[in-house]
């Protein structure tokens, strides 16, 4: 196509030089105006396209957080040594309880089945034999079989009669003496309800996350009608009785030897006149400590801490950063699950990067897995994780200016990094794991009973929460059935005697020296 074209006729035949440069000054400015506004819808172009990709990082994360398995497992984790003994050392209970083997799993009952004389001299007549035809029990031959029973729940109403006795006195003697049984123990003065009936509330609301009102239902449609605060009082009773073992189980977990693990979660209050708080936790292999407060404040954490000293792990909250910044006594250790699940979340999106660092960080809990003691731990983190550690930092580093805008991996990295003080004590202090998943499967417990019955009714019936997950958790730690330890615990401290913690219990029971 000719240039000439494409200029006005006008322009065409102009001759006059003044008019021509005019001209094509026009044309250079319009050239310029056209060139920076394409810039900038280039640049505005550029930013949506950023933020696209940035909603689609988004979106992915919150679907994989929201409607994916909660598993954080990997498909191509590292498989199991085999013939190699794995364990995570901070998380050995310190009272292990016999094996299932050991015990025996469902309790025994055997049951003789035997024919009736009317059963009997059926079948005779069935073969052809006189009904009166006499019948020898071979004794110690019979066939043998197995089912597994089920006793349904009861109540019975319990008439205690208490015997009267005289002593026949002696010849002479003036004096009468008449004595009478002792009563039975109950939950409270008076109470109507029995002690084990009252644990049994307890075991079924905070050992089994049910909601009262659904107990008073199972109740009803067993013959037994009560009422729902008759419940709550009967657990409020038995928390009365614990309060003091709650706090002698906070003094243990603090003064173990072990890092201590604090976590917190919302814990609603279904009233008008009182507000939500949350419900904090504090645990080790010791037991678990839990503890209702109107307040996310990372002051309750050094409150709950006490006059301890050592290290504490947690996850990222600000409130534990701001709390313990500048105490020399306190080592604030973060999680290495916390760090790694924004990786995991994002995998879909960076499947080359996700992988890579998720690699890495699986050899170091791998290296965690196969120390045999503590000793051989601190040999293993000198000269093995601190190389991982080292690649890991280099990974973050290289990546980071390879991310794009405000992306998920961008923020992955940026929460590795921001924490990255915190991540890396454990290479010091053996003491200290790589995560806190010990308070993580503490405090789901909690979670499990605020989804089932919405918190509580009362800040004094959070406070009643606060001590039976105290004292319910604590059991798990050590293997104890808490029901049966909650029953002996309360009876102990009706009777006057002071119950011993389940730490101490279990040693007991098990023969456990202490160290």
């Amino acid at each position: 196509m000719n240039d000439s074209f494409m200029l006005p006729k006008v322009i065409q035949n102009e001759q006059d030089p003044e008019v021509l440069k005019a001209f094509f000054s026009f044309i250079v400015n319009q050239n310029k105006d056209l060139k920076n506004e394409v810039e900038v819808l280039r640049a505005e172009k550029n930013i949506k396209d950023q933020q696209r990709l940035n909603l689609d990082d988004q979106l992915v994360a919150m679907q994989k957080r929201h409607f994916a398995k909660s598993s954080e497992k990997r498909t191509s984790s590292r498989p199991k040594t085999e013939g190699k003994r794995q364990l995570t050392l901070h998380g050995e209970s310190f009272a292990p309880a016999p094996s299932e083997k050991e015990l025996g799993q469902l309790k025994e009952i055997k049951i003789d089945i035997e024919l009736t004389p009317e059963e009997l001299s059926d079948i005779a007549e069935e073969y052809g034999y006189a009904r009166d035809s006499e019948w020898e029990h071979l004794n110690g031959f019979y066939d043998e079989s197995e089912e597994v029973d089920v006793v349904v729940q009861s109540y019975v109403r319990k008439k205690n009669r208490r015997h009267k006795y005289r002593l026949k006195a002696s010849e002479g003697s003036d004096r009468e003496v008449i004595v009478t049984a002792p009563a039975s123990q109950k939950i409270m003065p008076g109470a109507k309800y029995s002690i084990e009936l009252a644990v049994d509330v307890v075991a079924s609301k905070y050992i089994y996350h049910l909601p009262l009102e659904r107990i008073r239902r199972q109740m009803e449609a067993a013959s037994l009608t009560v009422a729902t605060n008759t419940l709550y009082s009967l657990c409020f009773f038995v928390h009365c009785y614990l309060e003091g073992l709650a706090k002698k189980i906070q003094q243990e977990i603090i003064g173990c030897g072990l890092a201590l693990h604090l976590d917190e979660t919302r814990w609603p209050i279904n009233n008008k006149k009182q507000s939500d708080g949350y419900m904090w936790v504090m645990s080790n292999s010791a037991g678990s400590y839990y503890q209702f407060e109107p307040t996310r404040s990372g002051k309750i954490a050094k409150e709950l801490i006490g006059s301890y000293q050592g290290p504490i792990v947690a996850d990222g909250f600000s409130g534990y950063k701001s709390e313990f910044k500048g105490m020399k006594q306190i080592i604030l250790a973060f999680c290495w699950a916390h760090a790694r699940r924004k990786f995991v979340d994002i995998e879909k999106n960076y499947p080359r990067e996700v992988n890579e660092i998720l690699d890495l960080m699986e050899e170091l809990f791998h290296i965690e897995r196969m120390a045999e003691n503590f000793n051989d731990l601190k040999v293993k983190r000198e000269t093995q994780s601190k190389i991982i550690i080292d690649k890991i930092k280099a990974w973050a580093l290289e990546n980071k200016l390879k991310a794009r805008g405000e992306s998920e991996l961008l923020k992955a990295i940026n929460y590795l990094m921001n924490h990255w003080d915190g991540l890396i004590k454990f290479l010091d202090d053996v003491k200290i794991p790589l995560t806190n998943n010990e308070v993580e499967r503490t405090i789901r417990h909690s979670v499990m009973g605020r989804k089932n019955f919405y918190g509580s009714r009362s800040i004094n019936g959070a406070d009643v929460t606060s001590t039976l997950y105290t004292v319910v958790e604590s059991c798990k730690k050590v293997e104890l059935e808490p029901r049966a330890y909650i029953l002996m615990a309360v009876k102990k401290k009706i009777a006057g005697q002071e119950p011993p913690t389940p730490l101490e219990y279990a040693r007991k029971i098990r023969e456990i020296k202490t160290v």
